[in-house]
């Protein structure tokens, strides 16, 4: 594990929880929460709907569409590496996203404050929607960096590609109001940098890594 890569997960994983921490004391919306969702639902609409159908994606069993094709592509980039990448990373968020609520509570936005599609009593941290995205997105980020073309320009594109998806996914749930933006990102935040542990920690057991080719005896002559 490359230490730089490392403090930067733990650096993100402490930002994520600086930021839920925040919105645990102030139990409410932080500085900006409420200019993003009245600006996104003055430009975007209070109820369009398909952010309706992109919340659902993430539910079962629509999340299958979201997780199978994602796994395919990890086996493709990775092998058995990929699969337990993307696998474990949605496993984990399942896990955790149960036992987080349970522990804490953050209200989600009210009437009072913005306009609500749907009303829910349920804690805003952690956003479910952000971990089940956050787990498969952050995966198949973090093994199209490391794959066979890691640092060529096509996947640079296709990471910033994922990245894009990701981020517009989770804007359904601020325009809907079914998040504040500081509860997504912290969410984000921390699913993101433990999918990297996650991904770092498979990447460390050797019968699951693909193996290297060997050069060609015209190589070998070179």
């Amino acid at each position: 594990m490359k230490r730089g890569k490392a403090f930067g997960a733990f650096g993100l994983l402490a930002l994520g929880f600086f930021l839920a921490a925040l919105g645990l004391w102030k139990q409410g919306p932080l500085w900006g929460d409420l200019s993003v969702t009245l600006f996104l639902q003055g430009l975007l609409g209070t109820e369009p709907f398909w952010a309706f159908w992109v919340t659902d994606s993430a539910k079962f069993p629509m999340v299958l569409g979201l997780l199978l094709p994602a796994l395919l592509w990890a086996w493709m980039l990775a092998g058995v590496q990929g699969l337990g990448t993307v696998g474990a990373s949605f496993l984990l968020a399942k896990a955790i996203d149960p036992v987080l609520r349970a522990l804490i509570y953050a209200p989600k936005p009210t009437e009072d404050l913005v306009p609500v599609a749907v009303h829910s009593s349920s804690s805003g941290l952690p956003s479910t929607f952000a971990f089940v995205y956050g787990s498969i997105f952050a995966a198949l980020i973090l093994l199209q960096a490391s794959g066979r073309a890691q640092g060529s320009r096509l996947s640079l594109w296709i990471s910033g590609l994922l990245l894009l998806v990701l981020l517009m996914a989770c804007l359904s749930r601020v325009v809907l109001a079914g998040h504040w933006s500081s509860q997504m990102l912290a969410s984000l935040m921390v699913i993101s940098a433990l999918t990297f542990f996650v991904h770092k920690a498979i990447g460390s057991v050797p019968w699951l890594k693909r193996p290297r080719k060997d050069p060609s005896p015209t190589h070998r002559l070179c």
